[in-house]
């Protein structure tokens, strides 16, 4: 038995995200979504969450939508809708939960960032990640961030979309190495 653990535990922890152009790069699914928050935006900045009605999605990325309450003074992302895809990728329902209680931590700080440069920008964000989930294999996902507005002039919510590149079925790995903190080995 290895008593450091695996060799590449700490690079595990290594989750990568970049934003890309919005315009060019969305998947399939990322283009339906968007093209439902346009088409319920009409020539607002942004719809209100009383505008979607996610079953009137495709069936299969209802359980990839989250969608967060905005939380001012301090700022925090808090889930109200946390799909069954996500529950089961990551082992755990953040349902009611703040982003801070997301596992690993740099993926919570990652995450946290990507929500609050949508805060931020009160449009629509698209972002690549890369999930390391065994030695020199990575799961890619695309994942789109689409603000809400409650009043018409602040962002009140944040619904999100992931897409799975890969095979998904290796994204759990990910995330149950990640709950188990890092212990630098001593000499």
């Amino acid at each position: 038995m290895d008593v450091l653990g695996p060799a590449w535990a700490f690079e595990m922890l290594q989750f990568i995200s970049r934003e890309i152009e919005l315009a060019d790069n969305l998947v399939d699914d990322s283009k339906i979504v968007l093209e439902f928050w346009e088409r319920l935006r009409g020539g607002r900045m942004a719809p209100a969450w009383a505008d979607i009605d996610l079953m009137n999605l495709p069936l299969h990325v209802i359980p990839r939508i989250v969608v967060l309450d905005v939380v001012q003074d301090p700022l925090d992302f808090v889930y109200r809708f946390f799909g069954t895809t996500h529950a089961s990728t990551h082992g755990y329902d953040l349902t009611g939960k703040s982003i801070s209680k997301l596992t690993p931590d740099d993926y919570a700080k990652i995450t946290f960032e990507q929500y609050r440069a949508t805060l931020e920008a009160k449009a629509p964000r698209l972002f690549f990640q890369q999930f390391p989930t065994k030695p020199d294999v990575w799961c890619n996902c695309e994942t789109i961030r689409l603000p809400l507005y409650a009043d018409g002039q602040s962002v009140d919510k944040i619904m999100a979309m992931e897409t799975i590149l890969d095979d998904r079925t290796v994204l759990p790995r990910y995330f149950e190495v990640g709950k188990q903190p890092f212990n630098p080995p001593t000499r």
